[in-house]
């Protein structure tokens, strides 16, 4: 297990996780925060998909029409990428056909705070279902500008 790892596993997001719809989850913004504050150099990628008309869109498409978001993290040239991909979500969780902009979007946020999950061990917990971690000496921090920042559902 690396050092970064290590350290953002053990990460209480207890004051910083939302509820929404029935579901806990940890806002991408909070995700893009804290990685950036452990790793400065983590690199986010979100990708890019040729589709049947030759144009470029940032989802793929499956033969039943559902669409998916494709979201990589790279810590440092001496750790392995971390690649997620999810489905296009509707505001009730289900997958989606023919997806519209916001839609897109919001899974690829949500896509970038689960890759960032799964490269770090950032909210890992929120996977497994529960709602938070074992209480830790490392703190995500109160200010409460910053957890008021960025509201919109990971």
């Amino acid at each position: 297990m690396s050092n970064i790892f290590a350290t953002m596993s053990q990460i209480d997001t207890r004051k910083i996780v939302e509820k929404k719809n029935g579901f806990t989850y940890l806002s991408w913004a909070h995700a893009l925060r804290l990685l950036k504050q452990h790793v400065p150099d983590a690199m986010v990628t979100k990708h890019i998909f040729k589709q049947a008309d030759e144009t470029y869109l940032p989802y793929m498409v499956d033969a039943q029409g559902y669409a998916y978001v494709q979201v990589t993290i790279l810590l440092g040239k001496d750790e392995p990428a971390t690649t997620e991909i999810m489905p296009i979500l509707n505001h009730a969780n289900r997958p989606i056909q023919k997806p519209n902009s916001f839609e897109v979007n919001a899974s690829i946020q949500r896509c970038m705070a689960k890759a960032i999950s799964m490269a770090t061990g950032l909210g890992l917990h929120l996977y497994s279902g529960e709602d938070t971690p074992q209480p830790s000496p490392v703190s995500a921090g109160s200010d409460s500008s910053e957890q008021k920042a960025g509201r919109e559902a990971a």
